[in-house]
């Protein structure tokens, strides 16, 4: 059919083509910068959702699934989209390839012409490759933050129980001390004891001669026998003083 097609027509056909296939390859292309974006945005949810809380984490979990759902769809698409692309590139090049024949335009047999739809398979093939490179290293770059981050928690953590370490000895130091000032008081309370006791038998041993004492004393402000009251008095100071 193309070989009895009108030129004008046929070159109208090629036109259209080369117009759809450029259209088609300008929108592949945006594609492929949404499913960029889009890897950006799944590892920065992954970097947000480890080092969130646990209320948080939920909502961020599950804006995580529905950004890796959207790229796992638009991964699909774009892979088909490269395909037809490739098959709308071979069209084209058959259909320029007979409109020059038909024009009496010659061309000379180029190897590589056949190798184009080959290249153009390697050429998807090497993007896809990139894109699953860019999502490793997203990836990667999460984990190494997080990482980090726990790192940071891990040293903060350890600081923290240095320190509460420290201060559990010098309260402990600081018992001791006063277990061991205690200590000193009841040996001293003890000594002083030990050193009254004897006081202490005195008294109880002269209290009944005191109250004796003052009883004479008593009779004699009355104007009884003074002489033998003062002696009897004096007989006590006497002893006392002795003891």
């Amino acid at each position: 059919r193309l070989q009895s097609m009108p030129i004008e027509e046929l070159e109208s056909t090629i036109k259209a083509l080369q117009a759809d296939f450029d259209k088609l390859s300008n929108y592949i292309s945006a594609q492929e910068d949404e499913l960029a974006g889009l890897e950006g945005e799944i590892a920065d949810l992954q970097s947000q959702v480890e080092t969130s809380d646990q209320f948080a984490r939920i909502e961020l979990e599950s804006n995580q699934e529905f950004a890796e759902e959207q790229y796992k769809l638009l991964e699909e698409s774009v892979f088909g989209m490269r395909r037809g692309m490739q098959d709308r590139l071979s069209l084209l090049n058959q259909q320029k390839a007979i409109l020059d024949r038909r024009k009496g335009i010659v061309v000379e047999a180029n190897p590589v012409q056949g190798l184009l739809p080959l290249l153009s398979q390697i050429e998807a093939q090497k993007n896809l490759q990139e894109q699953e490179l860019r999502k490793m290293e997203s990836q990667i770059e999460a984990v190494r933050n997080y990482t980090q981050q726990q790192q940071e928690i891990l040293a903060k953590q350890t600081q923290e129980h240095l320190q509460q370490e420290q201060f559990i000895r010098a309260a402990e130091s600081q018992q001791q001390e006063r277990i061991r000032f205690v200590a000193e008081l009841f040996g001293q309370i003890s000594a002083q004891e030990q050193l009254l006791r004897p006081v202490q038998d005195i008294v109880d041993t002269l209290r009944p001669q005191l109250e004796a004492a003052v009883q004479d004393l008593g009779v004699m402000a009355n104007g009884s026998n003074s002489s033998q009251v003062l002696a009897d008095l004096q007989s006590v100071i006497q002893t006392l003083v002795s003891t």
